[in-house]
């Protein structure tokens, strides 16, 4: 369900006509983060859980394990920086631009 509605939201967005607006700019990357989150910590979990033994070696351990913080902390920060940008355009609306550059 997280791939599916991810890239359902991702081809509207790109379909749009109205690409340029920087909300579907925040609403693309925060699709594309928990694409990602979807793909590398729900379904390395799945296997995981499903075979419990991991049967990669070291290297491939801590590159799945570097991901996956990775991965979540990007979802995160696409957040803080979609508030940031909300309090910006609500504080200060005079000199909000609503075109994205």
């Amino acid at each position: 369900m997280i791939v599916a509605g991810n890239s359902a939201v991702l081809v509207a967005l790109v379909l749009s006509k109205n690409r340029k607006s920087r909300m579907n700019f925040f609403i693309m990357h925060l699709a594309i983060a928990d694409l990602t989150v979807g793909v590398i910590n729900v379904l390395t979990d799945i296997i995981w859980r499903t075979t419990v033994a991991f049967y990669a070696d070291n290297i491939a351990c801590k590159l799945i394990k570097y991901l996956q913080a990775l991965v979540t902390y990007s979802s995160t920060y696409v957040l803080v920086a979609l508030s940031v940008d909300r309090y910006d355009a609500i504080a200060h609306p005079m000199n909000f631009s609503t075109s994205c550059k």
